[in-house]
């Protein structure tokens, strides 16, 4: 059975200073004097003791009776254990602890706690003890199980049994055992648990020692216990309790995956602060990987300016460019052109997604010089520039107009130096015609025509593209000029470009509503239909204008009196479009059979248009034309 206890605390010292460590050495001689002990453990308990300032409570080690047990001076009780130990099946596990002595099967216990993974073996070996060996519950044996407890494969419900299994056989816990329950709670955390365990330990003046407050804190990170874990890490900082750089890295790496990236920078600047402050190349690996991928500005750049830049660490290149994007959304174009020279150097073949973060790192910073000097670089490495690679400098440019003119003189500066490519072309036009007031939106889309007539000359290679007429079209709808819509599609005709349905369904839309003469509306529309045939025949649909536009057409025929009404209909059905119900709207019967015998003479025509509205109400009718646009 276990021998009396001799608990020095702080009181104890402040009662009786004249107990020193000679004394001590008797009482505990004399306590234990029936009880083989190892001797080697009271000489690490008596050294424990004097390194301890008096202020702390030294951690109390019970000793048990182990029969048969001899101290051992030969420190070689890993060959007496090793055949216990390595022990290939249960079989030979069973036959090995059947034959072992109890006290080197207590030795394969405390060398098991050591290794991972061992939390079933110490369970057998335990129950081994006690039923076939006969050997009582003791503290010891309770301490092996509550440490098993700290493996995956443990759990809190059993940390709670054994503590009660402990009450009921009326065993006191001990300073060693309580610390176990810590540990195992730091791995299955239970809030109500570590906090019973606690109290009873505080009850019983069983101070906690710093192992212990890892074991609680470490509890609560793993319990989600986030701001108590931190404001507990702190109270430790303040006691000046030695925390373990183990603990650092364990709230850097639970904040970086959280998302607590300021407070996950914070604990590397504690670490930083220690005197023997040393970050693991793991754990800047880690932050900035996640710093990166987090967008986090200040982070990224401080670990890439820290580690990166000195060549203490070599990220991947999946991380620069992570870096890089970074850089892009916080306008960095320092941070952005270290990380593209560092990908460059590194041989990797930049593409159109490393291209896109620099013109949105260049935009962000107003700098829309190297933006379209990027676009060009673009376009020299063969790297195809779409519209959406162009968004971040329309942003710029919609967003501070005053950068308007100074990217068109970039535009010509950069015609004399490079291949142009369109699309910077375009993305200018587009930015120029970006004015929200009325009174600068007439100047401007002049300006925007002077600067399309001088296309050849920035852009002689490429020429205007179909998006060039989509960014002049976009903006004449509201208030646009049909003269000039002339001439954009005479300007189409000549670069030998197509409208697509979208530009066909603007030139209409412009001609019918702003007044020019219903021939050049027409004109879109039927050369469409005499260059396509595919859809008479049940082909694939062509390019075609939408049903609001074909809407507006019809209305403007009616108001006419055009008699191209009727090919215009049939057009429409071939393409899915039923707009009889416009022309029976307007008075006139439209015979689909014979759509040559409809009435074409004038007095067939109603007088004004919208008078006999009575068969189908869609909402047009009662709207003026130009509110009909898309």
């Amino acid at each position: 059975m276990p021998g009396s206890r001799v608990v020095i605390d702080g009181l104890w010292r402040c009662l009786c200073p004249s107990f020193d460590l000679s004394c001590l050495r008797v009482a505990e001689h004399s306590a234990t004097r029936e009880i083989p002990y190892r001797a080697g453990s009271l000489r690490l308990r008596s050294n424990r003791i004097q390194a301890r300032p008096f202020h702390q409570t030294a951690v109390r080690h019970e000793y048990h009776n182990i029969p048969n047990g001899e101290p051992d001076h030969s420190g070689k009780q890993s060959d007496r254990t090793s055949p216990l130990l390595k022990a290939k099946d249960r079989q030979s596990e069973t036959h090995a602890l059947r034959s072992t002595p109890v006290p080197i099967i207590y030795d394969a216990l405390r060398e098991l706690q050591e290794l991972p993974g061992s939390a079933r073996r110490i369970n057998r070996f335990v129950k081994h003890l006690i039923e076939e060996r006969g050997e009582k519950p003791s503290l010891r044996t309770y301490e092996l199980l509550l440490r098993a407890n700290a493996a995956v494969r443990g759990s809190a419900d059993d940390v709670r049994e054994l503590l009660k299994q402990m009450r009921e056989n009326g065993v006191d816990g001990s300073s060693s055992v309580y610390h176990a329950a810590l540990e195992a709670l730091a791995v299955h955390p239970d809030y109500l648990l570590r906090n019973s365990v606690i109290k009873e330990m505080r009850d019983r003046w069983i101070e906690i020692a710093p192992e212990g407050w890892h074991s609680v804190v470490v509890g609560l990170l793993r319990d989600g216990q986030y701001e108590m874990a931190l404001d507990k890490l702190e109270d430790l900082q303040k006691a000046h309790v030695g925390i373990p750089d183990w603990l650092y890295d364990i709230f850097v790496y639970t904040f970086g995956q959280m998302g607590f990236l300021d407070e996950a920078l914070q604990m590397v600047n504690h670490r930083l602060q220690k005197e023997t402050g040393d970050v693991s190349l793991n754990v800047w690996h880690f932050l900035l990987e996640v710093c990166s991928s987090g967008y986090h500005h200040e982070g990224t750049k401080y670990v890439w300016n820290r580690m990166v830049q000195p060549k203490l660490l070599v990220p991947s290149d999946g991380t620069v460019t992570n870096v890089l994007n970074t850089a892009a959304r916080a306008g960095d174009p320092k941070l952005a052109d270290q990380a593209t020279q560092y990908l460059v150097s590194r041989g990797t073949k930049l593409g159109v997604h490393h291209f896109e973060a620099l013109l949105e790192c260049y935009a962000v910073a107003s700098d829309i010089d190297k933006a379209l000097h990027g676009l060009c670089i673009m376009r020299q490495a063969g790297i195809p520039i779409g519209r959406g690679s162009t968004r971040p400098v329309y942003r710029a440019l919609r967003r501070y107009p005053s950068l308007v003119e100074p990217a068109v003189k970039t535009l010509f500066d950069l015609a004399g130096k490079f291949a142009v490519p369109i699309a910077a072309f375009n993305v200018v036009l587009e930015g120029m015609l970006a004015v929200e007031d009325g009174a600068g939106q007439q100047a401007q889309q002049e300006h925007a025509l002077d600067l399309y007539r001088h296309v050849r000359q920035v852009c002689p290679e490429q020429g205007p593209d179909i998006t060039t007429f989509h960014v002049l079209l976009q903006r004449w709808e509201g208030a646009g000029d049909a003269r000039v819509v002339d001439f954009l599609a005479s300007e189409m005709e000549s670069f030998g470009i197509r409208p697509d349905g979208q530009v066909l369904d603007a030139l209409v839309r412009i001609a019918v509503l702003h007044g020019a003469d219903l021939d050049l509306a027409m004109r879109y529309v039927f050369r469409l239909v005499e260059t396509d045939m595919s859809v008479a025949g049940g082909g694939d649909a062509a390019p075609w204008i939408g049903e609001d536009t074909a809407v507006l057409l019809v209305k403007r025929c009616l108001n006419d009196e055009d008699a191209r009404l009727w090919d215009l209909l049939e057009a429409c059905r071939a393409r899915g479009m039923d707009l009889d119900w416009v022309v029976r709207a307007g008075g006139v019967v439209a015979d689909e059979g014979h759509p040559e015998e409809a009435p074409h003479k004038k007095e067939n025509w109603p007088g004004e248009f919208g008078q006999h509205r009575q068969e189908r109400d869609t909402g047009l009718e009662d709207e003026p034309l130009h509110a009909s646009l898309l």
